[in-house]
């Protein structure tokens, strides 16, 4: 094994720094993702996000996640 060189073999990690006050902010960043289709571009743009050490905004309220959704699916039983 070299000492200069480090081999990824799995696993994940979740970064987050959160401000509480009244209302809550947050950033952060999921640096593993599960998508395997190459089209699908959001796991690269974290991928990006972790290569630069930036972290990206947490919505935590309903309207925020509302208004930055990429998809909605609705399962109904």
């Amino acid at each position: 094994m070299s000492k200069t060189k480090y081999t990824l073999l799995g696993g994940s990690a979740f970064t987050s720094v959160v401000e509480f006050g009244d209302r809550i902010k947050a950033r952060g960043i999921l640096s593993y993702g599960n998508a395997s289709q190459k089209k699908f571009t959001i796991l690269w743009r974290s991928v990006a996000i972790v290569i630069r050490q930036k972290l990206r905004d947490i919505w935590f309220y309903p309207n925020d996640i509302d208004n930055n959704l990429y998809l909605k699916e609705v399962l109904e039983n």
